[in-house]
C-alpha cells in the first residue's frame, strides 16, 4: 500500500511503532510472513509491504484489520494512494 501522510512524520513514525506494528505483532497471524513500513526521503509518503503465505492469509489479514481499532486511526494519518496485490488470489478475497 502506498500512502500520503496527513500528519507530521514524527507522529506517523510513533503511531507505526506503538500501534500498527505492535497490534499486528500481537495478532499472531500465522500466515503473515512480513510487515514492513517505509517512509520516502522527504517523509511525505509511506509504503507498507505485507507478505502473506496465500489467499487465506490475506483474507485473515483484511478481516482482522476491519475488526480491530487501527482503521480509523490509520485514516487520520494516511491517505491511501494505491494498493497492489501479487500472486494467485481467490475470487472471494478480491471481492
Amino acid at each position: 500500500m502506498h500512502k500520503s501522510l496527513k500528519c507530521d512524520a514524527d507522529e506517523a513514525k510513533q503511531w507505526i511503532k506503538d500501534r500498527s506494528a505492535k497490534l499486528t505483532f500481537e495478532g499472531k497471524e500465522e500466515k503473515l510472513m512480513s510487515f514492513e513500513w517505509y517512509l520516502n526521503n522527504d517523509e511525505t509518503e509511506a509504503t507498507l509491504i505485507e507478505s502473506v503465505e496465500d489467499s487465506d492469509g490475506l483474507k485473515q489479514r483484511f478481516e482482522n484489520l476491519m475488526a480491530g481499532p487501527l482503521v480509523p486511526e490509520w485514516s487520520e494519518r494516511f491517505e491511501l494512494k494505491y494498493m497492489m496485490v501479487f500472486g494467485n488470489v481467490m475470487k472471494d478475497v478480491i471481492e
